[in-house]
């Protein structure tokens, strides 16, 4: 599972999805898939771009929505918020069920974690390792300065706080030690070289990708993960 860009778009917002599928990211991320109509689901069943599908919690009301729409797209992967290795294994049984009834072999749709609260801190290794379908492990930098009351998350150079950097930290030596991609998180300035020197110390440090918010984004992170190789 080779990528570098990974663009995450709301089928909340049907501009920015459109915008999505007319860039050229490596990897898809839909969030909200429970709000696909069946427009957007026709635009994404001849995507170019690899898809994933983004899961609320696994005890939100709309997670079957979205386990559905995972299976109906042939999404490659889902991308959990996951606290507990028993989120991850129980997610996997789930997803069985949904390639069942959609046809698709045991193990297809592959799971992408990602670090997002303080309680996921103290299992990320048990996480990277929690099922044969975890593929990748991510994180959340605001998600996580957030859960924790942080008023901050970055330091006046930009970078990351520095509980926030423990965290970082933690997350590339999990993913490396269970022989994973790791995702670096998304950049939600609006400084297009603030973004490029932040992926350029990703793809430094180790991380093999980063989550974009926007195409723009998307280009300059496939860009700095490129100049690397």
């Amino acid at each position: 599972m080779t990528f570098r860009s990974v663009l995450v778009a709301s089928a909340a917002d049907p501009a920015a999805l459109r915008r999505a599928l007319a860039s050229a990211p490596d990897i898809l991320t839909i969030a909200d898939a429970e709000k696909l109509g069946d427009d957007a689901l026709a635009s994404l069943a001849g995507a170019a771009q690899r898809l994933w599908v983004r899961l609320a919690p696994l005890d939100d009301p709309n997670v079957e929505d979205q386990l559905a729409a995972v299976a109906g797209l042939r999404a490659e992967a889902v991308v959990l918020p996951a606290e507990r290795p028993q989120d991850v294994e129980h997610l996997g049984a789930r997803l069985a069920v949904h390639e069942a009834d959609a046809g698709l072999a045991d193990g297809f749709v592959r799971i992408v974690v990602t670090v997002e609260n303080a309680g996921s801190l103290f299992e990320i290794h048990r996480l990277a390792r929690a099922s044969r379908r975890v593929s990748a492990i991510g994180w959340n930098g605001e998600a996580l300065a957030q859960d924790l009351g942080a008023d901050d998350d970055r330091e006046l150079d930009g970078r990351w706080s520095d509980p926030l950097q423990t965290a970082r930290a933690l997350v590339l030596a999990a993913a490396a030690d269970a022989g994973l991609p790791a995702i670096d998180s998304l950049f939600t300035d609006a400084d297009p070289e603030a973004l490029r020197r932040e992926t350029e110390r990703a793809a430094r440090d180790g991380f093999a990708a980063k989550f974009a918010v926007t195409p723009e984004q998307a280009a300059i992170i496939g860009s700095a993960f490129g100049a690397k190789g």
